[in-house]
């Protein structure tokens, strides 16, 4: 079989499937040595080896070939264009970092200077492990606990980490845009709801110059009616990386297996690969699923592969298992989390966010979606917008991350769709004015993400705090008890059963 599958040899769209799931799978494999007991971790590694391995069979087997079309300036020009973003984003510490980066220095920190399973040993509260989505951390702490526990050796590996990671994202932007161009990196960076105009209508922008006030919170506007945020893309790298990168990752792969018309081999399992890095942006991957296995000949049955069983089993029970151990938060829904408002400014409010964030760019994508692209995009198309209409409906964590991370797979798709749109060639008269409408929607979308780049680069940065630690017990009390969510419990069943972690 082996030698069936180098005998083909292998294209390049193969390979780039491979490595894109190796660096989601990466995190859980150094997750399970530094975690479990012995025992548990060889056989939680075995059967993490088993999953890679039918799946790299089959895709190599497959061998698919996917066409996209570029031109070696363009694509140069689209990689350096990403790069100067991440570098400008905050990521190892070259540009400057927004307030979140208190919690991702402290969270690498501690990864890098505490043994594996960390555990805190914290006056009044006694040891307590730490339990967080920490895929995006675990590679470049890891290198910094292997570099004589160096924090800058740790930094600088989180900024290789995160570029291999955007450069993997935008080939699968590509891969599903047909076309790698400066335009695609530009909507990549550029893309976001047009936040401007729902912070004049409701009254909440920072000024009548939002494009030059440093730190404008226009992506705001639906608060405090409604605590709903869909953030730009700029917004989503510079602030949590650790959701963004592995959402957009995750959605573009699974996607392209459906709009390729391939079978969904594993694509639960690579789905479970993004529990411990985002459980949020795991759950935004719904859309997907659904078009994959919901519209399918097989249906349902064609989940029953090795990889996929194998991985429900052995990697998405402990994982479920990890995050049980931490503090369990409400779930609301809009309804019934803010009493304040009425019932009809909270359903204003409502449509008013889906109009602004996405609902204007499906409206104008629509007629071109349903009668230019494939019966899978439009099925695609129709899913994630259906699912972007009611996850607002849903409130979790202090600032509803649920909100704002579940929503990441599905707006890059629409991103995707809407560089498809905006880069063909058209004969309708009525196309050709959606799309010239589509270029000033997306203009004015783009005042956000200037904002965002304004703070790193031309305005003085926000400084960010240092925590040090999350076992920092010299903040104050607001601080401190941000610091919770991050904290877990050594007595239930995963640390006691599972893991080496011992009291301090």
């Amino acid at each position: 079989m082996m030698r069936q599958m180098w005998d083909k040899r292998p294209e390049l769209g193969a390979w780039m499937e491979i490595i894109s799931v190796l660096y989601l799978a990466l995190p859980l494999a150094l997750f399970i040595g530094g975690w479990f007991k012995l025992p548990f971790a060889l056989l939680l590694l075995s059967a993490l080896a088993a999953c890679l391995w039918f799946y790299s069979r089959r895709v190599l087997a497959f061998n698919f070939k996917p066409k996209i079309q570029f031109k070696r300036a363009g694509m140069t020009g689209a990689i350096l264009l990403i790069t100067s973003w991440v570098l400008l984003s905050g990521i190892g510490g070259l540009g400057s970092q927004t307030m979140d980066y208190a919690k991702h220095n402290a969270v690498t920190a501690d990864l890098v200077n505490y043994d594996w399973p960390v555990v805190y040993d914290i006056p009044d509260r006694g040891d307590t492990p730490l339990v967080y989505y920490i895929a995006y951390y675990l590679p470049a702490s890891a290198v910094g606990k292997l570099y004589h526990h160096s924090l800058n050796a740790a930094y600088a590996a989180t900024l290789v980490w995160a570029m291999i990671g955007i450069m993997l994202v935008f080939y699968w932007m590509s891969r599903l845009a047909g076309k790698s161009t400066i335009l695609l990196a530009v909507i990549l960076i550029g893309f976001s709801g047009m936040d401007i105009l729902g912070s004049l209508i409701t009254t909440n922008a920072d000024s009548s110059w939002a494009m030059i006030t440093r730190g404008s919170k226009i992506e705001w506007f639906a608060w405090p009616t409604l605590q709903v945020l869909y953030p730009s893309h700029t917004t989503s790298l510079f602030w949590t990386p650790q959701h963004t990168i592995a959402g957009w990752l995750l959605g573009c792969l699974l996607a392209s297996i459906f709009i390729e018309k391939r079978k969904p081999y594993g694509a639960i399992f690579i789905g479970i690969l993004g529990l411990l890095w985002s459980p949020f942006a795991t759950l935004g991957l719904l859309p997907v699923f659904v078009c994959l296995y919901l519209t399918s000949k097989n249906g349902w049955k064609s989940a029953l592969t090795i990889p996929d069983i194998v991985a429900m089993v052995a990697i998405c029970i402990p994982l479920l298992l990890f995050f049980q151990s931490a503090s369990p938060q409400p779930l609301h829904t809009f309804l019934t989390y803010n009493p304040t408002p009425s019932l009809l400014q909270k359903i204003a409010i409502f449509l008013l966010f889906i109009l602004i964030e996405f609902g204007i760019f499906a409206l104008l994508m629509y007629r071109y979606v349903r009668k230019k692209e494939s019966r899978e995009w439009f099925i695609l198309f129709a899913a994630c917008c259906i699912f972007l209409s009611l996850l607002p409906i849903l409130r979790l964590g202090a600032f509803n991350d649920l909100v704002m991370r579940a929503c990441v797979p599905a707006l890059i798709l629409i991103a995707v769709l809407m560089y498809r749109f905006l880069s063909a060639r058209l004969n309708d008269a009525l196309l050709q004015r959606q799309q010239q409408l589509l270029w000033m929607a997306f203009g004015l979308g783009f005042v956000n993400p200037l904002i965002e780049l304004n703070v790193h680069l031309l305005s003085k940065p926000i400084p960010a705090e240092n925590w040090v630690s999350l076992s920092n017990t010299s903040l104050d009390a607001e601080r401190d008890q941000a610091m919770d969510q991050y904290r877990g419990n050594l007595k239930s069943p995963f640390f006691r059963e599972l893991t080496n972690a011992t009291k301090k």
